[in-house]
């Protein structure tokens, strides 16, 4: 029994430093790839000019984007009025995204070790789900799609618990993270949608003992909505100011109308129904091996968190699918949900010493796909300088726009 302790505080200590190595390289390499990438896309610069206009040092203000992103960047925009950096350098942004990103993979390590005690497992399940080449494409810019999914893993989380024993306290944190994540970016209303759907599947179909109950449904539905007008809100206070015509109440559906719209009927055009499909293998191709026996089994098993992870995958994935608007990056939220689901699946390779060895080269594989993709990224993106743009001699090059540029304003 004592050398079974043993060994097992061995593995948790050694995984605890893989960990550690994989963080520190991985952080080093995204402050790197952040420190020399002077472009940004148009979603970015459209947030650093948000970030601004509540430094009132920008007139515009992007009503499509979530308000907190650009109220995030506080930091950078008190450092860059400090020292007076370069008004259209982006690189400070960029090594913000990093820092941020960072301590996303420190959370997702913190919650994926409080699924169950093996370690060797969940080090295994975050390099394969984590850090896969959508990750690592997207780390060094500014990014609406990667930290929200480590917040969804928490609210799961206070949900299962809020289930457990209904409390103030939780439900006043289900309430305001719920809120935050639909401040970031408005698909993000679609967790509560998950998380209220999860709870009457496990009201019809009796699960876990009858934990769920009418009440709490009823309860928890009253936190969503709660949540929702408090976003509705926020958003409406901005929409307001920008959209003429618009109120505080009618901001947030004028909105939604401008953009379903946004593209007339060519949306097949430009988001192709198939795109999430062709990209499956950015999504890293040891969790997209492992995901689907790692749902089969969420389902199975008598584990009520894992179900409940096992549900809002499932749901996002789906809905997501269904939206018209489709970028590869608009899944990575699934990543750490992801990394939880496949730990058991891992758990049964690592017994077998060739499944083993495979899954390892497959994961290895991946890492490499990442690093490379966020290398070619530095000289792609040299395109987009803006700096050497405008800085550039009369002549020298042609300018071709159909609208106005976001960064400039």
């Amino acid at each position: 029994m004592k050398a079974d302790t043993s060994s097992h505080l061995d593995g948790a200590e050694k995984a605890n430093r893989w960990f550690f190595l994989t963080w520190l390289l991985v952080s080093l390499w995204v402050f790197a790839c952040a420190i020399m990438t002077q472009g940004e896309y148009g979603d970015g610069y459209q947030t650093i000019v948000n970030g601004r206009y509540f430094f009132a040092d920008s007139a515009n203000y992007f009503v499509q984007r979530g308000p907190l992103a650009g109220l995030a960047l506080w930091p950078v925009e008190a450092l860059r009025a400090w020292i007076g950096w370069g008004a259209i350098d982006v690189r400070p942004y960029h090594v913000y995204s990093g820092v941020l990103h960072s301590l996303y993979l420190v959370g997702c390590w913190y919650l994926l070790k409080r699924t169950g005690p093996d370690r060797v497992a969940e080090i295994i399940a975050f390099v394969a789900a984590i850090l896969s080449v959508v990750f690592y494409a997207n780390a060094p810019y500014l990014s609406h799609d990667i930290i929200p999914g480590l917040l969804f893993l928490l609210l799961i989380f206070l949900c299962n618990r809020w289930l457990n024993s209904p409390d103030k306290v939780l439900g006043l944190q289900l309430v305001l993270l719920g809120t935050a994540v639909t401040l970031i970016k408005q698909t993000y209303a679609l967790f509560w949608v998950a998380l209220v759907l999860y709870t009457l599947l496990a009201l019809v179909m009796k699960w876990d003992d009858r934990r769920v109950t009418l009440r709490k449904t009823a309860m928890l539905l009253a936190l969503a909505g709660f949540s929702g007008i408090l976003s509705w809100l926020a958003y409406g206070l901005f929409i307001a100011n920008d959209l003429n015509g618009a109120s505080v109440l009618s901001g947030p559906l004028d909105l939604m109308k401008a953009v379903s719209n946004q593209y007339g009927s060519s949306h097949s055009d430009v988001f192709t129904a198939d795109l999430y499909f062709q990209n499956l293998h950015n999504y890293g191709i040891a969790a997209l091996l492992m995901v689907i026996p790692g749902l089969i089994y969420a389902f199975r098993a008598s584990d009520a968190r894992l179900r409940m992870i096992a549900v809002c995958w499932v749901i996002c994935a789906l809905a997501l699918q269904f939206v018209s608007y489709k970028e590869v990056r608009y899944l990575a939220f699934l990543a750490p949900l992801t990394a939880v689901l496949i730990v058991p699946i891992v758990q049964t390779v690592m017994k077998h010493r060739l499944a083993a060895g495979l899954l390892m080269i497959v994961i290895l594989f991946d890492q490499y796909r990442g690093f490379s993709a966020s290398a070619a990224q530095l000289s792609s993106t040299a395109g987009m300088n803006v700096s050497r743009f405008l800085e550039a001699p009369d002549g020298d090059g042609r300018v071709l726009a159909s609208k106005s540029l976001s960064f400039v304003y």
